[in-house]
């Protein structure tokens, strides 16, 4: 058997997050529940931790989504669980037309807007 190690400081964290009785103490392979991941970044200015978390079926779906979310801090991008495909639209809207014409940007936003309708609300899956 494998020996656990004690994660050092700075590593993320990953758990078993169990919603139900344990019937695999080992692997957890036939318990109810995910799989958690968690990275702390640090405290804010009152002094709480920043954390951010990632789930998933798996532990190696974790640890793949762990890498993810690494490589998106380190490229400084910042997601949120409340990212809907209608503030993406605004923000490439805004940010990502630079030196289009000047009508470009008025014409997307009207061509956009029936399809934003229906689709707008939708949040990211991450």
């Amino acid at each position: 058997m494998a020996e656990n190690r004690r994660r050092a400081l700075g590593e993320d964290a990953i758990y078993f997050d169990h919603r139900g009785a344990c019937r695999d103490v080992l692997k957890h392979r036939r318990c109810p529940g995910r799989w958690l991941g968690v990275v702390s970044l640090g405290c804010d200015a009152d002094g709480k931790r920043i954390r951010r978390k990632v789930c998933g079926r798996t532990k190696t779906d974790v640890k793949d989504k762990l890498k993810q979310l690494h490589e998106e801090l380190d490229q400084g991008i910042k997601t949120s669980a409340s990212y809907t495909v209608g503030i993406a639209v605004a923000d490439w809207l805004d940010q990502g037309l630079d030196g289009r014409s000047a009508k470009t940007i008025p014409t997307n936003r009207e061509v956009l807007a029936p399809v934003l309708a229906l689709i707008g609300k939708f949040r990211f899956a991450s």
